[in-house]
């Protein structure tokens, strides 16, 4: 004959609470392999499919890459093809950027260099976007092509792309640093000069002292006013041009596929 096993009510509240722990415990879990899965869904800031780098190079470069651009919030990246996929280098790396998910905020910060090289034809393109629009102008994307040609040529590809990401961050951190120390040197400008012009006026009106009412300035009996009316005599106009694009000593852009601007350049290596 069997028995009827009776679970106390308390014993039974007792189970039930751990029961709703483990369960709160099991989707913190969760929560935490997915905010861990988010956090490396980054996509690779190194992507060598022309195989120009050893392991140690890749390695080596990678880190580096990771911990410039996370300690500027700009992504920095490289890649290296034999195939352009029937487009220009500069239309293959704004594509590779935009598409891949690259860019720090809503503006996509970042900067890509491309190396292409098939055969005869070697080309380098370097893509910005975001601040490294203003960050990285025309001139500076030469000088940064120059740093890199000699171990390019001498097919020092590790060297080269290290040279890529330090010269960037430099880049970077000099705009950012220039930006900051402009505003204040404006500001102080500024205040002096109207201090300057503050006292000079003061200076020059030595003879005159405020008066506390508005009558003292008007001499008794020279003013007589018979008749008011409004007539209407001119109107002024004033039209002022639009500003137009220029890339002298700035930087030039243009419009990907995706919609999105672009900075950059690029030379045969």
């Amino acid at each position: 004959m069997s028995k009827t096993v009776r679970i106390p009510r308390r014993s039974r509240a007792g189970i039930l609470a751990a029961i709703i722990l483990g369960i709160c415990l099991l989707l913190l879990l969760t929560v935490g392999v997915l905010t861990v899965g988010a956090a490396d869904a980054h996509p690779p800031r190194l992507v060598d499919n022309a195989g120009l780098l050893s392991q140690a190079e890749a390695d080596s470069l990678r880190a580096t890459l990771d911990q410039y651009s996370e300690e500027l919030n700009f992504d920095i990246v490289v890649v290296t093809t034999n195939t352009l996929d029937g487009k220009t280098p500069r239309d293959y790396a704004d594509d590779y950027f935009d598409y891949n998910g690259y860019g720090y905020g809503a503006n996509r910060d970042g900067a890509l260099f491309l190396r292409y090289i098939n055969g005869s034809s070697k080309e380098v393109w370097l893509s910005t976007s975001g601040e490294g629009i203003k960050a990285i102008r025309d001139a500076d994307i030469e000088s940064i092509f120059d740093d890199m040609e000699d171990d390019i040529r001498a097919n020092r590809y590790g060297a080269a792309f290290q040279i890529f990401a330090q010269d960037v961050r430099d880049e970077v951190l000099d705009y950012r640093s220039y930006d900051t120390i402009w505003i204040f040197v404006g500001l102080a400008v500024g205040l002096g000069v109207g201090l300057i012009a503050t006292n000079a006026m003061r200076s020059s009106l030595k003879s005159v002292r405020q008066q506390r009412y508005a009558g003292s300035y008007i001499k008794g009996n020279s003013v007589n006013i018979t008749e008011a009316r409004d007539i209407f005599l001119y109107r002024t106009v004033s039209r002022v041009a639009k500003p137009k694009e220029s890339s002298g000593g700035g930087s030039s852009t243009h419009t990907s596929s995706s919609g999105r601007s672009h900075g950059g350049g690029g030379r045969s290596m």
